[in-house]
């Protein structure tokens, strides 16, 4: 049950928007939005959690599609906030839950957990703060101003700096190294919602009111360090105001300066969600009419995984996936070899990789193959390796590969398969350089050479 749904339901005299995916018997994932999103912001997450969790994103009070009725006379608080989703946890018969949580969603979540100490079983906070030290920007600087004095003067600078189309668009762009190709319907909605009548003036009573989430700091921080909820506190590195205060509070620190890409939702069922992400990147930087260099695809590759864990192995399996497609002749071979030479650790490890396949022979084209010119396009492949220098370490395999094609290539009648042994042996005489038929030409019994 992996489809988004959208839905309403009615607690604390509003209608609450929210959306909703998963099996009900998996454990509740809630997702709290900050400012100035709404659960939108969750859309691609949404069916990604959704196949281990009931996943449940509300609109805050102000935010989204939630509608608050005028003649309920809502105070936008965050105390009134938290009630509000203590409510329609209560309307959806929701007892414990795991949150995640992002900037306006982290008070709101750590007031829950004071109200409902014993409902909360996981705390993921992105961009969530609890620390004064992420109050130092420029950005909380007018706002602090109007805490101390409640003047309208200062009200006013605060609408007229925060509330405005650049600035929501900047909270999405600031930082991002890639901020061309961040979706611009993401900003442009959640700017026209700001806009709709009364709207501002709710935006900065909340403004005004965070104060009092400030005061309840030093609550929160003993909430994590008493409570014993497993904590997992995600902040990017580009965001001017990021704080390193939560490891003072979290027994364990997990993850620091981690890279982190967003994950395909429509990824095919035979990849992995990372392995998605490198074939993609390989496909468009195999396209004739692409303007990524050989060095950018390569750094794209490489910031998919976590800082410390490429998978060089799923990097090399997709290089030569593309690598049986690409017909034998073709220039996108050389733009393949080219890439993995701009990933070390890839170059360092394909050699055993291939040797594994190799050895047993799992490449060779069967006598009822239906694809044998995969055989060819593969075996062209090495033989460019060969000669790219990038696989000497394994010259015995490349070898037993090579003799292997030409002691086939003539022993069969003539049929699909067998001239796919005569093409793959041409490829290691077209591609393979001369250190590989010098090794196959030495004057010494076979067992001298390929152990």
């Amino acid at each position: 049950m992996s489809d988004t749904k959208i839905s309403t339901i009615t607690a604390d005299g509003m209608d609450v928007f929210y959306r909703s995916a998963g099996s009900p018997s998996d454990p509740v994932i809630l997702l709290l939005h900050g400012f100035p999103s709404s659960s939108h912001m969750f859309r691609n997450l949404i069916p990604l959690l959704s196949k281990q969790y009931h996943v449940i994103a509300p609109d805050l009070p102000g935010f989204g599609f939630t509608n608050v009725p005028t003649d309920r006379k809502y105070e936008y608080t965050f105390a009134n906030l938290t009630l509000t989703i203590e409510a329609f946890l209560d309307a959806l018969k929701i007892q414990n839950f795991a949150v995640y949580i992002f900037d306006y969603g982290a008070p709101v979540a750590f007031r829950l957990a004071l109200n409902r100490p014993k409902a909360i079983t996981a705390i993921v906070t992105q961009n969530g703060n609890a620390y004064e030290e992420g109050l130092g920007m420029d950005f909380w600087a007018p706002i602090q101003a109007y805490w101390k004095s409640g003047a309208k003067e200062d009200r006013d600078k605060i609408d007229s700096a925060v509330l405005n189309f650049e600035m929501t668009k900047w909270q999405y762009t600031f930082g991002s190294p890639h901020p061309d190709s961040i979706l611009p319907e993401s900003y442009y909605l959640d700017s026209a919602l700001l806009e709709r009548p009364g709207n501002h003036g709710i935006q900065l009573d909340l403004l005004y009111d965070y104060r009092t989430n400030v005061a309840l700091y030093p609550r929160f921080h003993q909430y994590l360090e008493t409570s014993g909820v497993p904590v997992l506190a995600v902040w990017g590195k580009n965001d001017p105001a990021k704080v390193d205060t939560w490891n003072v509070n979290i027994r364990h620190t997990i993850i620091d300066q981690t890279k982190t890409q967003p994950l395909s939702p429509n990824t095919p069922k035979e990849y992995d969600p990372y392995d998605y992400r490198v074939f993609l990147i390989v496909e468009e930087f195999l396209q004739p009419s692409s303007k990524i260099s050989v060095q950018e695809a390569a750094d794209h590759v490489i910031e998919i995984y976590p800082a410390g864990h490429l998978s060089v192995r799923a990097v090399n399996t997709v290089c030569l996936e593309f690598a049986e497609q690409i017909p034998y002749a073709h220039p996108s071979h050389l733009k393949l070899v080219r890439l993995l030479w701009k990933i070390p650790e890839a170059m360092h490890c394909f050699y055993q990789q291939l040797g594994e396949d190799i050895t047993d022979a799992r490449m060779d084209p069967g006598d009822d193959d239906t694809t044998p010119e995969r055989f060819v396009n593969f075996h062209s492949f090495l033989a460019h390796l060969m000669n790219s220098g990038m696989w000497l370490a394994t010259q015995e395999d490349a070898l037993r590969t090579m003799r292997r094609a030409f002691d086939e290539s003539h022993e069969k009648e003539s049929t699909k398969i067998q001239d796919a042994w005569v093409m793959g042996a041409a490829q290691w005489i077209l591609w393979s350089g001369q250190i590989l038929l010098e090794s196959l030409l030495w004057p010494f019994d076979d067992e001298d050479i390929i152990v």
